[in-house]
């Protein structure tokens, strides 16, 4: 009777398991796995190069260029974000330093304005693929302004997908405004995280891809004097590389090569007039606070001392905890749920063997000394039939009187 209750409570307990593994598996790691709508960070990518100035109408060398980048999640995007989904903006500036005074007001203290970007788009909340056909999808930045045609989000921008796998990703590019194929290429070790090696080439350095005509850039300055006051043919070369931890799909470091030129109107003059052409590493981050709100020192933000890169694979190290509830402990809970569930199975046929024969009768039961007695009593004498009621005997009355 004991191995029967033992062997049901192993029952329930294997099958509370086994419930508990589909439960963290199925349930609880999609409720994880979301893109946060209240985000928000701040970063930048620096590199030297060479840039053109709008202020004196040339390419000017040497410069110390910074990206700024700021990305706000929308907790009330208009029109309502789609289903499933969460709507970030971005502002993205494009500086240089200098010492003099310039007329582009940017971010950053001391910074020449060249180029700036606002965006809104909305990403599937589980993949951080961006969503299509939302309407609030917006994309204001140099080539639009400059005449270039309206461009819509697809493909990944700054997030990628959980459990990220080996094969190439569209990831958006900014500056030609399309989603352009980012190719799986290595698996590498960064600050002892694991990562995969993406990149992205547009164009080629003899061949750069023709992105938009600007309206801004007189013919004069790339030779087409003949065809003044027709827009400019603006191309693109770039190498983006990106490395993403797999399991968050966090960018822990990445960085751009970049050459923007202009070009003369049936795109064969080579010796093209120098936009852009600079190699943007991302390197710093602003600091935030546990509530994720960013800190600053009067109107300057307060920069972290460990740079983008630690941050960022901090951030992804936090988020393979999920690791652990999607693989590990419902791996955990599976297992022993199917061995409580053996064990139960065996306690409880065992135990109503043992409780059936006990019930039937003596087989399986030493016998007692009063049995083992009897049985050997039965083998020494022969059977004998003892009458159920003693034979009738006369009254001594009546026999006395008979003989009378």
């Amino acid at each position: 009777m004991r191995q029967r209750t033992t062997g049901l409570v192993a029952l329930g307990a294997g099958v509370f398991f086994l419930v508990l593994a589909v439960l963290l598996r199925f349930y609880a790691v999609p409720t994880l796995e979301v893109i946060p709508q209240d985000y928000w960070t701040h970063y930048t990518a620096t590199g030297t190069g060479s840039a053109f100035s709008p202020q004196s109408l040339k390419t000017e060398d040497n410069l110390e260029l910074t990206q700024d980048i700021t990305i706000k999640g929308n907790l009330h995007p208009n029109p309502p974000a789609p289903n499933d989904s969460v709507v970030w903006d971005y502002a993205s500036e494009l500086a240089f330093k200098t010492s003099s005074p310039c007329a582009e007001k940017v971010f950053i203290k001391n910074q020449c304005g060249i180029s700036f970007s606002n965006e809104s788009v909305a990403f599937d909340k589980h993949t951080a693929e961006v969503k299509p056909g939302w309407a609030g999808d917006k994309v204001d930045d140099g080539a639009t302004q400059d005449g270039g045609a309206k461009q819509v989000h697809s493909g990944y921008i700054s997030k990628f997908d959980f459990n990220l796998s080996k094969k190439d990703i569209p990831m958006w590019d900014s500056v030609s405004g399309t989603a352009q194929p980012a190719k799986y290429v290595d698996t590498e070790k960064v600050n002892g995280l694991t990562v995969y090696k993406f990149v992205q080439t547009i164009g080629t350095a003899d061949k750069p891809l023709h992105i938009y005509d600007s309206s801004k850039i007189p013919a004069a300055l790339v030779g087409d004097v003949a065809v003044d006051g027709k827009n400019t043919p603006v191309y693109e070369y770039s190498v983006t590389t990106a490395l993403i931890d797999p399991v968050s799909g966090i960018p822990v470091a990445g960085d751009q090569q970049v050459r923007l030129t202009a070009g003369s109107q049936d795109g064969t003059d080579t010796n093209r007039l120098t936009l852009l052409n600079v190699d943007l590493k991302l390197d710093g981050v602003q600091v935030t606070d546990t509530n994720g709100v960013p800190k600053f020192n009067g109107d300057t933000p307060v920069w972290s001392d460990h740079g983008y890169t630690a941050q960022a694979v901090r951030d992804a190290k936090a988020a393979d905890r999920i690791t652990l509830i999607k693989n590990t402990l419902p791996l955990i809970s599976l297992i022993l749920g199917l061995l409580l569930l053996a064990a139960g199975i065996f306690l409880t046929l065992r135990g109503g063997t043992a409780a059936g024969t006990g019930a039937g009768g003596t087989e399986g039961v030493a016998p007692t000394t009063e049995e083992r007695e009897g049985e050997e009593a039965s083998e020494e004498e022969p059977t004998k039939v003892i009458p159920a009621v003693a034979p009738e005997k006369k009254p001594l009355e009546s026999s006395a009187t008979e003989e009378a």
